[in-house]
């Protein structure tokens, strides 16, 4: 057995060891210990790509169910809060090589087709030992540097093994990039099917039933407005290569609403309400891109127009949701390009192999949310407060390629309201 084998499979013994030594010590709690492992492929969106016959992901996970002790858990439907440890192998490794990740991760429970489904996702980071590399590693066009995101989503069903031990199966995708920072970065996207057991430290119970709420129901939209910057290396997925660093930046101008699904509606909550407890909004982001200016100016790229630093902006409108977790919240964004003639008149003339519809003309979003001052939910005597200041980390994305790593700034204009809690 190769070297190389034998420290994967004791990497993986060891994180299985780790984690179980330290559900042991958790009999006060309600922790669940998961084992997962998923077998796939790499979704082939460039040619030439690299040769890729499977991909397989260990994965192991801590969560713990929430309890009601924060008023979010009630809102969010009690879910499960956990941490993963991922290790992702690509066969033959020669080129792609392998990745260990960490991503924090939340789990939700619904019915459908009258069986219990858990839906889990999560963004994290993850290390790969052969990226890119001029000289050593030519060939790998996907994982354009050594530390990169890992976005996992997945759903799957479970059947009642012991009282203490479930095993699930059901199916995920996983996403590696390093979000335009470098290029190249084509990106590994990997569908997979999933089998494995869960532990747990003690039998879980509903917590549901122990706390009541009653929620005042927000019927105002409030304004939104943020400030967002980041840096990338020039547009294009596999080419230029080594180029410098650009800055982009932006202004983003929406409107917000809290979605409250329900007070107390008698015990009984739909599916879909359990799942989607947050806020949705709508907006217009605007964007500068200085490395687009700077090639306009350059390739003489539009040589009618005296002012060329308007077709370096990019106008996009958006819809957004996102999930409220006391002070964090997890957010994903789709929008559509209003106004964007640098980026078009680029696409032509490249020649880009992965132009289509979607990457031409689409905005997208995924990241977290910290806020600076008393969530909506967590402080009844804040109310009078007008505004939430919040900080900002996303993956900014057009179609499924990334744009640039985006942090940002911004303050939601809404007064918090009262909730009151009966035991």
């Amino acid at each position: 057995m190769p070297f190389s084998a034998v420290r994967k499979i004791l990497f993986t013994l060891l994180l299985f060891h780790s984690v179980a030594a330290l559900c042991q010590n958790m009999q006060k709690s309600k922790w669940e210990f998961h084992f997962n492992v998923q077998s796939g492929k790499l979704i082939k969106i460039y040619d030439p790509f690299p040769e890729n016959q499977f991909t397989g992901i260990i994965k192991g996970t801590v969560y713990r169910q929430t309890d009601g002790s924060s008023n979010w858990h009630h809102w969010q439907g009690y879910p499960s809060v956990g941490i993963t440890a991922a290790m992702l192998y690509f066969h033959p490794d020669k080129i792609l090589g392998t990745g260990i990740g960490l991503i924090p991760e939340m789990k939700y429970d619904f019915q459908f087709f009258n069986r219990k489904w858990y839906l889990h996702a999560g963004l994290g980071l993850a290390w790969f030992n052969r990226p890119y590399n001029p000289i050593s590693n030519p060939e790998n066009r996907v994982i354009g540097a050594p530390l990169v995101n890992m976005t996992c989503i997945g759903m799957e069903t479970t059947g009642l093994i012991h009282h203490r031990c479930n095993w699930s199966a059901g199916i995920s995708y996983t996403h590696c990039s390093n979000a335009h920072v470098a290029v190249p970065n084509i990106g590994a996207n990997v569908v997979s099917i999933h089998v494995g057991l869960a532990f747990r430290s003690r039998q879980l119970v509903e917590t549901e039933k122990k706390r009541d709420f009653e929620v005042n129901r927000i019927n105002k939209i409030f304004p939104l407005i943020q400030l967002m910057a980041g840096v990338h290396e020039f547009p294009g997925t596999i080419s230029p290569r080594d180029g410098l660093r650009y800055k982009k930046g932006g202004l983003c101008f929406g409107i917000e609403k809290i979605h409250t699904p329900f007070g107390r509606m008698n015990g009984h909550r739909s599916s879909t309400a359990r799942i989607l407890r947050g806020k949705y909004g709508f907006g217009i982001n605007a964007y500068y891109d200085q490395a687009l200016y700077q090639f306009m100016v350059t390739q003489d790229l539009f040589p009618a127009e005296k002012n060329s630093r308007t077709k370096a902006m990019n106008l996009a409108f958006y819809g957004t949701y996102e999930w409220l977790f006391g002070r964090f919240a997890f957010f994903v964004q789709g929008g559509i390009d209003v106004y964007a003639p640098g980026k078009e008149a680029l696409n032509k003339i490249w020649n880009l192999s992965k132009s289509t519809l979607l990457d031409r003309h689409t905005s997208n979003k995924i990241g977290y949310k910290f806020y600076f001052n008393s969530p909506v939910l967590e402080n009844p005597k804040a109310r009078q407060r007008s505004a939430r200041i919040f900080a900002a980390l996303a993956v900014k994305a057009n179609g499924g390629t990334a744009d640039y790593l985006e942090f940002s700034i911004g303050a939601s204009l809404v007064k918090i309201p009262v909730v009151n809690r009966s035991e």
